[in-house]
């Protein structure tokens, strides 16, 4: 595989991976709604903890 090859299989996978998080959200939104404030704010840490982690890795 050249690089090229290799640049145009990750953006598919990037593309395959934002796909599904559009169709995820929707289904998130309606549980997020439903969670009491605790939950609301225990999702909202370990999202923000998850993505921050993320974000350092490398």
């Amino acid at each position: 595989m050249s690089a090229v090859d290799d640049l145009k299989s990750y953006g598919q996978i990037a593309d395959a991976h934002a796909d599904g998080i559009r169709k995820l959200t929707p289904a998130f939104q309606a549980l997020y709604d439903s969670m009491s404030d605790v939950q609301k704010k225990n999702a909202d840490l370990i999202f923000w903890t998850d993505h921050h982690h993320s974000a350092t890795k490398g």
